[in-house]
């Protein structure tokens, strides 16, 4: 396949996700959960087809002001390069694919490197609220004080195959939303916690890493805006300062994760990983001295317990973004979790996978292992992020669709008025990680 025919072709998927992401908004295509018992979530009306013209920007255009006027349908493209932070508008402009072309197959003119959205220290580097289906694939979010990725009042938001890291708050935050997924990210060096949800109901939280963040890996819920209907299963929770997983006054339910950092107000799953079942349970990470630069150092070592141990049952919509069942041979479709570059045929691998195209390179990066999680790095070395090159399958997640009725609601839930019952840093010397303020009770299985 030639590299103009390669691009007309990727571009011809990305049109193809936009038009998922209008079935899921019609609840189209299949029941993201397996609890029967859930009560299913109302429906929207279908909308008129749409035709989307992929919109490209380039590395120095301002992706904020873009986005800022994007039209219900939009599709961008977004070449490699660093841009500033990004608002949504708060009137629902869905639905909008925003895709990092990191691997710079879709614009001959720019070379492969990551896609990054840098808050410079505001209090959100990608703030969404008052949308509904959105798409974020594949970009690397740092910088910001309160969370790197916000979504307020929103409805079936998915946020996949992106790095977040370097963030004085949360990593990925949910607010008072309903009907989202975050799949195949990797989230690590945030000094809040890695995943929260605050007020939100129906959430997947799925084939994640979070590790070496100073709050919890996963935090479901809060005493005063608990959370419903969470799902987590096949992520990688490691060496993270506070709790592994927690929630609180919420309902939730995980399974198949590898969770070294222990339980606060649920058991482990039947399937999980914990060191209660072995105690020297480590994931195994190919590079964690990060000589080939932070984000390449969470491969997985040959006889990582990660490794064909996730659930035999995931929904085979996410497994077609990491699996594709169709896809030209030129295009290396396939994620990997091992440098050896083989595609992670099932059973599943836990965790995130990289894009194929994205492996350690030769060269190491000197003195990137001493970098403190507040300390944003210069140069970085090319992020992971995917190629959406499909033929068949669907490449975003079809789960089933809310209709937020109302205004956008107003808990912020922002860190400073965190409930008693949450986890809370405590502030320790420039570099270091805060004290535990929250025992996990372990109880084994």
């Amino acid at each position: 396949m030639s590299t103009t025919s390669l691009a007309r072709h990727k571009v011809a998927c990305l049109a193809f996700c936009l038009v998922a992401v209008l079935l899921q908004a019609c609840g189209g295509g299949g029941s993201a959960r397996r609890d029967s018992s859930l009560t299913p979530l109302p429906t929207s009306q279908t909308p008129p087809p749409l035709t989307p013209v992929p919109i490209h920007v380039q590395q120095g255009g301002d992706l904020a002001a873009v986005i800022s006027i994007a039209q219900p349908g939009s599709i961008f493209i977004v070449s490699p390069g660093t841009y500033g932070p990004v608002v949504f508008p708060t009137d629902d402009r869905g639905p909008i694919v925003v895709f990092a072309d990191v691997t710079a197959q879709l614009n001959s003119e720019s070379a492969p490197g990551p896609v990054v959205i840098d808050a410079h220290d505001g209090p959100v580097a990608l703030d969404i609220s008052g949308q509904s289906s959105i798409l974020i694939d594949g970009v690397t979010v740092r910088g910001a004080t309160d969370a790197g990725i916000r979504v307020n009042g929103s409805s079936n938001i998915t946020i996949q195959n992106c790095t977040v890291k370097h963030n004085t708050g949360d990593g990925i935050r949910f607010e008072d939303s309903v009907s989202g997924t975050v799949f195949d990210n990797l989230i690590f060096l945030n000094n809040g916690s890695g995943i929260r949800t605050v007020g939100t109901s129906d959430l997947r939280a799925i084939n994640n890493t979070a590790t070496q963040n100073n709050g919890a890996g996963i935090f479901i819920g809060d005493a005063s805006a608990p959370s419903s209907g969470i799902l987590f299963e096949n992520n990688i929770v490691h060496d993270n300062a506070q709790v592994g997983i927690a929630v609180v006054a919420s309902d939730a339910q995980g399974n198949f994760n590898l969770n070294t950092d222990g339980y606060l107000g649920i058991q482990p799953g039947r399937s999980d990983l914990t060191k209660e079942n072995i105690p020297s349970l480590d994931p195994l990470f190919r590079f964690p001295d990060r000589v080939y630069g932070e984000d390449v150092g969470f491969f997985l070592s040959r006889g990582s317990p990660a490794i064909d141990t996730g659930d035999p049952r995931t929904d085979v919509a996410l497994l077609d973004i990491i699996q594709p069942s169709s896809c030209p041979t030129a295009a290396r479709c396939d994620r990997v979790t091992q440098v050896d570059g083989q595609p992670d045929n099932a059973p599943l691998d836990l965790g995130f996978h990289y894009p194929e195209l994205v492996l350690p390179q030769p060269t190491p990066t000197r003195g990137a292992a001493n970098t403190p999680a507040r300390t944003q790095t210069g140069s970085t070395v090319r992020t992971p992020t995917p190629t959406l090159t499909r033929t068949g399958g669907t490449p975003v997640i079809t789960t089933p669709t809310a209709t937020r009725t109302g205004g956008t609601p107003g808990i912020t839930n922002t860190r400073g008025n965190t409930p008693s019952a949450t986890p809370t840093l405590t502030n320790t010397p420039a570099g270091g990680r805060p004290t535990k303020t929250i025992t996990p009770t372990r109880t084994p299985r």
